[in-house]
């Protein structure tokens, strides 16, 4: 369970660039560099490695997870499932592996960003209320962390997103090395 990492449904003016208007593809956002190196354990984490394709189709994710090139997000691994939400819109779930960015780095970029923890490790949350964004970042060390993103397509607000996101940070924060900080 997510704690303190909440105000999925306060409305924010803004529209964070991850969102990209309407696209069906989820964008990874960016971040200002972190850490001069790479964390070598989690470099050698494959983004879809740490969710099954079958807790994947809990949230409605149609396929496999498919990796994606990262040459422009900064990640050293970063894979994307496409789904339909509760209420039928097209959805993208993504894990980014980020072996040389902290959550220190995480950029806002006209969305809410909150602070928390997630089952002890360090977070933060990054909501676009307007849009149908909420992405999760979960700690491993100081200089590194593994982001988790869920976009509801045509969504007025981050509810659904933020409540599906909480879940799958649940799934993925035990499978990551233990926070180190």
């Amino acid at each position: 369970m997510i704690a303190v990492l909440a105000g999925c449904a306060n409305e924010q003016p803004g529209n964070p660039s991850p969102v990209g208007g309407q696209s069906a593809s989820a964008t990874v956002p960016t971040s200002a560099a972190g850490s001069t190196g790479q964390d070598p354990g989690l470099a050698s984490i494959k983004a879809c490695s740490l969710l099954t394709d079958h807790e994947a189709a809990t949230f409605k994710a149609q396929g496999a997870g498919q990796n994606q090139d990262t040459s422009a997000s900064g990640a050293t691994s970063v894979c994307r499932w496409t789904g339909r939400s509760a209420s039928g819109a097209s959805t993208n779930l993504s894990i980014a592996v980020r072996a040389a960015q902290g959550i220190e780095s995480v950029n806002a970029e006209g969305g809410q960003l909150t602070e928390g923890k997630v089952n002890g490790r360090p977070a933060k949350q990054l909501v676009d209320s307007s849009g149908g964004y909420c992405m999760t970042s979960l700690a491993v060390t100081p200089g590194s962390r593994v982001d988790l993103g869920y976009v509801i397509v045509g969504a007025s607000d981050a509810t659904e997103a933020c409540q599906t996101d909480n879940q799958i940070a649940d799934i993925v924060e035990p499978k990551l090395p233990k926070y180190e900080g």
